[in-house]
């Protein structure tokens, strides 16, 4: 019987640090902004132009400029982000993105 309830502690013990470790690599491994440009340049061929105080950021697609506005919900294992991209010059929307970023990477989620 005590034999028994060894066992049981020492297999606690195991996933407890095996889900210990998961949530550290998960933690560790959030992908951050520069993460998020990257892939944006990557997979939709957005890539950031400049940044300054009065305008904010300024994006290059397809030769022209756009601004991005949207939000970024980041919390201790992923980070989700809803944006979109309108043209500097008419405001006409360009594209919209939802996203979820997990280990150094993001993911589309559709519109």
């Amino acid at each position: 019987m005590v034999k028994n309830a060894d066992k049981k502690k020492t297999s606690l013990k195991k996933w407890l640090l095996v889900l210990g470790i998961m949530m550290l690599i998960f933690i560790v491994s959030n992908p951050d902004q520069e993460n998020y440009y990257a892939w944006l340049e990557r997979e939709y061929g957005i890539s950031l132009n400049e940044y300054n105080y009065v305008d904010g950021r300024t994006f290059i697609k397809d030769g022209e400029q756009v601004y991005e506005v949207g939000h970024i919900r980041n919390t201790l294992f992923f980070t989700q982000r809803e944006s979109e991209y309108y043209s500097v010059d008419d405001n006409e929307l360009l594209l919209e993105i939802k996203t979820v970023g997990v280990l150094r990477t993001f993911f589309d989620v559709g519109s």
